[in-house]
């Protein structure tokens, strides 16, 4: 088991890695799929997924973790 500072570290390190995604990325699906990831592990998730909505208004998987292409929401 990881010890809270530890965790907190962590934890920080992740979140920082996306920011640093988001600031200097110019490729949006790299940033959606760096998110997904630092996501899942920072909250130690089984899956994830990054949901968008589209120009109809319809939810759409733009990245995951975990879950298989073909999963239905």
């Amino acid at each position: 088991m990881i010890d809270q500072g530890s965790g907190k570290k962590e934890a920080s390190r992740r979140l920082a890695e996306i920011n640093r995604a988001i600031t200097t990325s110019l490729n949006f699906d790299e940033v959606l799929d760096l998110i997904a990831e630092n996501a899942t592990q920072l909250v130690e998730a089984r899956v994830c997924l990054l949901l968008l909505e589209d120009n109809e208004r319809q939810l759409r998987v733009r990245a995951s973790r975990g879950a298989s292409p073909n999963s239905a929401l």
